[in-house]
């Protein structure tokens, strides 16, 4: 695939075709990215070797079952971990990274395709989980080589 052949989705209703960034902006966009989540990731992976057995205590997790209040080392990390990301994820970090990948998406509006950009505040006007499920197509179109297992 060339880096101008749109990659397509649909969320919901809408229909988006997201292009690849240049590797200056994507490589910029993958440093803030790590400085985000690497911590937060770090944490949850160590609870997941404290708690002995990884794979029963992330399916324990995703179940329900136990969690910080019960002691549970999984539990009491994860609990870290969401609130390292939130102290490094800044309302204007977030509205930069939203900003940077409206640029290259574009979305159906009938016969047309505006720039998410254009359109960004009446699209997404009540429609946050959508935003959000946009957003990480997004950011796997630009970084699908880590997404994928090749």
């Amino acid at each position: 695939m060339s880096q101008q052949e749109p990659v397509t989705k649909n969320i919901g209703p809408d229909t988006y075709q997201v292009l690849m960034l240049d590797p200056w902006t994507a490589s910029d966009l993958l440093l803030d990215l790590s400085s985000i989540f690497g911590p937060s990731l770090s944490i949850v992976g160590s609870g997941l070797l404290k708690s002995g057995d990884s794979k029963a205590a992330f399916q324990q997790l995703l179940d329900g079952v136990g969690g910080a209040e019960s002691g549970d080392v999984l539990g009491e990390n994860l609990e870290k971990a969401i609130l390292s990301l939130l102290d490094r994820l800044s309302k204007e970090k977030q509205r930069e990274i939203i900003g940077i990948l409206s640029k290259v998406t574009s979305v159906q509006k009938e016969a047309a395709w505006p720039t998410l950009e254009s359109v960004f505040t009446v699209h997404f006007q009540g429609r946050i989980k959508a935003m959000y499920q946009w957003m990480a197509f997004a950011l796997q179109v630009q970084f699908k080589d880590f997404f994928s297992s090749n």
